[in-house]
């Protein structure tokens, strides 16, 4: 609700019900939508460099924790990169069926919080 209007998204993964709710074009970390990271043969460094290169507005992040980022090796990468500081946290929930993981949403600190 608060992001502007075509705002681009990158989900870290668990973008079926992000992608959907927010009506924003996304791309999913989890492989699924997109042509660039189905590529078996990526590395790390590949994909935080494109991982950054989208410059998304909007990043949700899951997590096994509530108050930081544990989750897969890529997603540790991604967040300890410096490039990563162009975000801001602005947000966490849990899920509902009590499993142990959370959404982090962070969005780019040039990003205009709307009312």
């Amino acid at each position: 609700r608060t992001a502007p209007p075509g705002a681009a998204v990158i989900s870290f993964m668990d973008a079926g019900a992000i992608g959907y709710y927010s009506e924003l074009p996304l791309i999913d970390f989890g492989r699924l939508n997109d042509r660039y990271l189905v590529d078996p043969g990526l590395d790390v460094a590949a994909i935080k460099d494109y991982f950054f290169d989208q410059g998304a507005d909007y990043v949700v992040m899951s997590s096994a924790a509530a108050d930081a980022i544990e989750y897969t090796d890529e997603a540790m990468a991604i967040i300890a990169d410096q490039r990563f500081a162009r975000y801001v946290r602005v947000g966490v929930w849990a899920n509902r069926v009590h499993y142990p993981y959370w959404q982090h949403v962070f969005r780019q600190v040039s990003i205009p919080l709307q009312q």
